[in-house]
């Protein structure tokens, strides 16, 4: 049984509550949404905290309170496969879109498309250190690629090649001011694109 997410061999069965169904998924798949689970968990847990304060100065006795988990935050260089970022960075863009993109160079390279995979890399580092965009913008410009990287790696029947050609004309746009990121992705968009039939 293949991953529903990825493709790549499933190993866990989740209840899908949408559907009723069961979701099968990969290692590094259902670790990410055990990741996002706990997130939503804090997010909510912050949420009826903040009500629960406002219940004890409204009403002046004490009410139960949530224990919120702690996220694991990388302080240290995170290094992965094929992306290396140092930890300064590491806080100015979501790690788990850099860990989809480094699967997606994995899945690259494994296929024979050494050349994508390469460019891929260093496009991704050279997002992070720019000093030319602003850290809302390399968060975007890392999202927007982590999702057609990801897109990428699903079989071609099941690619949604026509919004995936959107998304990359949306990173054009944001990286369009940082000359030294944008000659990186002219180098990039091309081999993508070709993977959507662009």
């Amino acid at each position: 049984m293949n991953c529903q997410q990825c493709g790549r061999p499933a190993t866990t069965g989740i209840q899908d509550t949408e559907t009723g169904g069961v979701l099968w998924l990969c290692i590094d798949c259902n670790l990410k949404w055990e990741q996002a689970e706990m997130l939503q968990f804090a997010r909510r847990a912050s949420a009826a905290n903040r009500a629960a304060a406002s219940l004890e100065r409204s009403l002046g006795i004490p009410v139960a309170r949530f224990e919120v988990p702690r996220v694991p935050v990388p302080s240290g260089p995170i290094t992965m496969n094929n992306i290396h970022i140092g930890g300064d960075l590491l806080g100015v863009l979501n790690t788990g879109s850099i860990e989809t993109v480094d699967n997606a160079v994995t899945s690259f390279r494994n296929a024979g498309q050494d050349e994508l995979a390469a460019r891929l890399a260093e496009f991704v580092e050279s997002v992070a250190s720019s000093s030319e965009l602003a850290d809302e913008q390399k968060r975007e410009v890392v999202e927007l690629v982590s999702l057609a990287s990801s897109e990428a790696t699903v079989p071609k029947e099941r690619r949604r090649s026509s919004a995936m050609l959107a998304v990359l004309a949306n990173v054009a746009t944001i990286v369009g001011t940082a000359a030294s990121v944008a000659a990186q992705w002219a180098q990039l968009r091309p081999l993508l694109a070709r993977v959507f039939g662009g």
